[in-house]
């Protein structure tokens, strides 16, 4: 689909690139659907975990951007292009749902991200979807020890970047983006 055909669809237009990382964010999009972006560990702030975001998935394939916290951003990166080419090839992200697909030796579950940790986390997304009337939906990817238990679990073993931040909807149930309407 063309990039005016999903403007259309979205009544949305893409914003003009600012300065040379606007235009090759822009471009990555074009080329591949989607971009990664990475924030290190005490990069936002001294306390922060490494984190790592999609923009684009939802531009398009009106599927929901993922973002990673707590690992670095050279396996983040990994998982989340996995995951982008997953859903260009027309596959489905679903909350609560188990992939062992998308990570090498791990397992991924997804969770909706209250729209309250949208400027703290994915301000780039924020500028890039900027323009669109609804917030654009967001799911956060959490990732199995080896033996397949999450961070919530009582046993689940943590590593040095296994930090357990969730943003997601547990407290704030006001926010459930039905894609498909779009």
């Amino acid at each position: 689909m063309t990039t005016q055909k999903i403007e259309a669809r979205l009544n949305f237009q893409l914003r003009e690139a600012e300065d040379e990382a606007d235009r090759k964010l822009l471009a990555k999009v074009a080329k591949y659907g989607w971009a990664v972006m990475s924030i290190s560990a005490g990069e936002s702030s001294e306390t922060e975990p490494p984190f790592s975001f999609t923009i684009g998935l939802f531009f398009h394939a009106l599927t929901p951007e993922v973002i990673i916290v707590g690992m670095e951003a050279g396996s983040a990166v990994d998982v989340l292009n996995a995951i982008g080419n997953y859903v260009m090839s027309g596959k489905s992200l679903h909350e609560n749902v188990i992939y062992p697909e998308l990570a090498p030796g791990r397992s991924v579950l997804f969770k909706y991200v209250s729209v309250k940790h949208y400027q703290a986390y994915l301000g780039t997304a924020l500028w890039f979807y900027h323009g669109l009337k609804r917030k654009f939906p967001v799911l956060q990817c959490f990732y199995s020890d080896e033996q397949g238990r999450f961070p919530w679990h009582k046993d689940y073993i943590r590593n040095k970047t296994s930090a357990l931040l969730q943003l997601d909807l547990s407290s704030d149930t006001d926010f459930r983006v039905n894609v498909e309407s779009a």
